[in-house]
């Protein structure tokens, strides 16, 4: 536990992105009715030959390296940078995929817009840098669309035509991640953390108990690892059937949002991942394979929490447990350090 907290107290006191490499500065403009993306990146580059990818869709307007410009192959960018660094201007567009349950890559529609870092919407070093960049990011959506992304809210404005805000992430954490919706926002300020939740309006009722459930949970874990690692967390009702952590908010499907269990463990273990997966990442360094922070999250959250019910609930799920690992056949068996994520049964036993 000791080696976790200090490589966090490493995460939280990480230098700005021009020291620690990437830095990238982005004016979104997102329609996610029409599936339309238009970006300006004036992506900071520290010496060297780099070659950055675009997801396919996406075609590059326009390439400037300090002025010059850029041949672009395709959704590939070869840069050269020189001895003290250089900024690279993009400017690029495309059309979304389809929003589908299947989008997990991302996409666009009707009931808003996903854009998950590291899918290649901004664009990425290909054999992928030594460190995640840090970033400013400004959008805009039309009405009546709300548009959020991970880093810190630096301001936000409404006007008749829709949305704007800018988010920024100073350290090197991951690349952002941009959603929107047609949601109504409901904010509250606990200890200098801004909690909000983005809903659909039928979920408008529940916003209360879960920002009353998230500072408790924030306060509960701090005391027990140490200061929260973001400025923020925000919960987001998802158009699609899914469940997904994110640095400083969590994105989960709008039908099961009303659900107990959602509220009484699938939104606690979410909050502790910004702890264990989002703070202190994994496998960051290669020195810790597999994807510890899972089976810490659910020890620390969901058993926890089972602990809380009383002795019967605890003993229940460590013998679901057992059952589970016992029901595994032989040749689906594998190392813990090799476990990366779920994907279908045989991997929920190793968290």
């Amino acid at each position: 536990m000791r080696t976790l907290l200090l490589a966090l107290c490493g995460i939280l006191a990480a230098a700005p992105g021009w020291a620690a490499g990437l830095h990238h500065d982005l004016t979104v403009t997102l329609d996610p009715a029409a599936r339309r993306l238009e970006v300006e990146d004036r992506l900071r580059l520290p010496a060297g030959t780099h070659r950055l990818m675009l997801a396919p869709g996406l075609a590059v307007g326009e390439a400037r390296l300090d002025g010059k410009p850029v041949a672009v192959r395709g959704n590939a960018l070869p840069v050269t940078v020189p001895e003290g660094g250089g900024e690279l201007r993009l400017r690029y567009a495309g059309t979304l995929p389809p929003l589908t349950p299947e989008s997990r890559g991302g996409g666009g529609g009707e009931e808003g817009a996903y854009l998950p870092g590291g899918t290649g919407w901004i664009p990425t070093p290909e054999s992928g840098a030594a460190e995640p960049p840090s970033w400013r990011l400004s959008v805009r959506v039309p009405a009546p669309f709300v548009a959020v992304a991970t880093g810190r809210l630096v301001e936000e404005t409404r006007d008749g035509a829709g949305y704007a805000a800018t988010f920024a992430e100073e350290r090197s954490v991951e690349e952002p991640s941009l959603f929107a919706g047609a949601w109504q926002v409901t904010e509250r300020m606990h200890n200098g953390l801004r909690l909000r939740t983005y809903f659909h309006p039928e979920q408008a009722p529940l916003a209360d108990e879960y920002l009353d459930l998230s500072a408790r949970t924030i306060d509960a874990q701090a005391a027990r690892i140490g200061a929260y690692p973001f400025a923020g967390f925000a919960i987001l009702s998802a158009p699609l059937p899914v469940g997904l952590g994110f640095p400083g908010l969590t994105y989960i499907g709008r039908q099961v949002m009303p659900l107990p269990f959602i509220r009484a463990q699938s939104l606690p273990h979410e909050i502790l991942h910004n702890w264990w997966g989002n703070g202190v990442r994994v496998g960051g360094d290669g020195n810790w394979p597999g994807n510890w922070s899972e089976g810490l999250t659910t020890f620390m959250a969901d058993y926890a929490a089972a602990e809380a019910r009383g002795e019967d609930a605890a003993w229940a799920m460590r013998l679901d447990w057992l059952r589970d690992y016992a029901a595994l056949p032989a040749e689906r068996d594998s190392a813990l350090t090799d476990f990366r994520a779920k994907v279908h049964d045989a991997t929920q036993i190793f968290f």
